[in-house]
């Protein structure tokens, strides 16, 4: 009977521990939704102080969080949460997941730091690394690698960053997706096709929009999204000789239904 009782008061403590950690979550989720990030990062830093273990989600709202406001020191408050996510993960408290790595290469290129091309792409690799060692929850999916691309593709914005560089890690990137198992979407082509402007003007420039779009048309992820990029990324004349409307505004009705069949599949 002593046994039984024992047993239920132990589960009783559990009961109220976790209900505790889901409090303080609740809380500090409902902090950052509000956009109160000071208030948020106050219940994130007492339940890693009372040993309570924040999961991915407490770390991955508030970097979503510091995006979302904006502001100076946005990205440095989202480094600030990465660094305790990382702080935890080396003592073992934490299995990041590919969520929460996401949102901060996104946090990355909303700051847009001189080299935050070359920043997302080392944390695409310590994604691919601790996968490797047996985290298979930070597996990189086809989110993570389009946050890498937009990067790259958003370096055309910081006036003192290599663009020659952010290309040629925008298609070390895209040749390492090809190579895995995740599906393209139209994102990605999206992506590479704002990644064409980090090119000087001319025929390089133009044999790749080219190759790019066409791959699209193959992979039958073009969609209204895809046509606003070709056009940001190539000369009107070459966007009309692609889509073969000589005049009008770029219509996808008008376009051969094959060229969108993923995008229909999905709706």
């Amino acid at each position: 009977a002593e046994d039984d009782e024992s047993d239920d008061e132990g589960k009783d403590e559990a009961e109220i521990a976790e209900a505790t950690v889901d409090l303080y979550r609740s809380m500090l989720f409902g902090n950052t939704k509000t956009g109160n990030m000071e208030r948020a990062r106050y219940y994130l830093d007492f339940m890693i102080e009372k040993g309570m273990k924040p999961d991915n989600l407490c770390f991955d709202r508030l970097i979503e969080g510091y995006t979302k406001v904006g502001g100076n020191d946005s990205l440095k408050r989202s480094l600030q949460v990465f660094e305790l996510l990382e702080k935890c993960r080396r003592k073992g408290e934490i299995k990041p997941n590919e969520r929460v790595y996401t949102s901060f290469i996104r946090a990355l290129t909303k700051g847009r730091p001189v080299d935050m091309h070359k920043k997302a792409e080392t944390l695409l690799n310590r994604m691919h690394q601790l996968y490797e060692n047996g985290n298979e929850g930070i597996k990189p999916t086809i989110f993570a690698y389009n946050a890498v691309l937009n990067a790259c593709a958003e370096t055309i914005h910081v006036a003192s960053a290599s663009h020659d560089d952010a290309f040629k890690t925008a298609i070390r990137v895209f040749n390492q997706l090809r190579e895995g198992k995740e599906s393209l979407d139209h994102v990605t082509f999206g992506n590479l096709l704002r990644c064409a402007q980090l090119l000087p003007e001319g025929e390089k420039r133009d044999k790749y929009v080219s190759a790019t779009f066409r791959m699209c048309c193959e992979q039958g992820y073009v969609n209204n999204f895809v046509l606003r990029d070709l056009q940001l990324a190539s000369s009107e004349e070459q966007w009309r000789s692609l889509l073969d409307m000589p005049r009008g505004e770029p219509d996808i009705e008008r376009l051969p239904r094959s060229w969108s069949y993923k995008i229909d599949s999905v709706k």
